[in-house]
């Protein structure tokens, strides 16, 4: 029996191959995050607050590698090859502006860690909204991003396409939520996990391609 390798059994194999390697290099870059938070976690110390945010520096060039190769996923159907270098090329062309806003990521979350540290639960939701909100910037801006562009012009970008379709960074976050309760489901849940990152960067970029999304586009 002849398995055709542009058949829809294997393109779907090949699908899956590219959801697990593009996600296996997200969670390779968030591993000292990952780790901070099992051994560590966030505690009203000096030390604990240093260290996550720390953690969180290799988070911003991982999500504009995650994002980026799986805009090759979907734009080529699936299997683009060389995952990898696709990943890693994501991240080193990226501009100085986006690199700024990596080092911006960390450097806020200290000073949130520290609001809620210090005062408590009052803080807590106002935390969480800022956190929100610096989230959806941080993907708006690894969507958007181009090698010319300074933090100001990306920055302009994301906003402004923001304020003219709320709706899609709304679906950001309904489809982050929908991926964290997947990874969540008993005995599967950790399994998933070595596919959601990608599946979850290929629908928002579904998304943006749906909706248009930055508004240049």
């Amino acid at each position: 029996m002849r398995v055709r390798l542009d058949g829809p059994v294997a393109r779907t194999a090949l699908a899956v191959w590219s959801l697990f390697v593009a996600s296996v290099c997200f969670l390779v870059c968030c591993a000292p995050y990952l780790l901070f938070e099992r051994v560590i976690g966030w505690q009203p110390s000096h030390g604990a607050l240093w260290l996550g945010a720390l953690s969180l520096v290799p988070v911003g060039p991982a999500l504009r590698g995650l994002l980026a190769t799986a805009q090759a996923m979907v734009g080529e159907g699936g299997y683009p090859g060389r995952l990898v270098l696709r990943f890693a090329g994501a991240i080193r062309q990226s501009s100085g502006g986006l690199r700024l806003l990596w080092w911006l990521l960390p450097a806020l979350a200290l000073l949130l860690a520290y609001d809620v540290a210090l005062y408590g639960r009052t803080m807590a939701v106002l935390v969480a909204a800022a956190g929100t909100l610096l989230g959806l910037i941080l993907i708006g801006a690894s969507v958007a991003d181009t090698r010319r562009h300074t933090l100001s012009m990306t920055l302009h970008i994301v906003l402004k396409s923001a304020a003219r379709r709320p709706h899609i960074p709304l679906t950001w976050l309904f489809l982050l939520l929908a991926a964290v309760l997947v990874t969540a489901v008993p005995l599967i849940g950790p399994s998933l996990l070595l596919f959601v990152p990608a599946a979850w960067a290929a629908a928002v970029d579904v998304v943006n391609r749906a909706w248009g999304f930055p508004a240049h586009r």
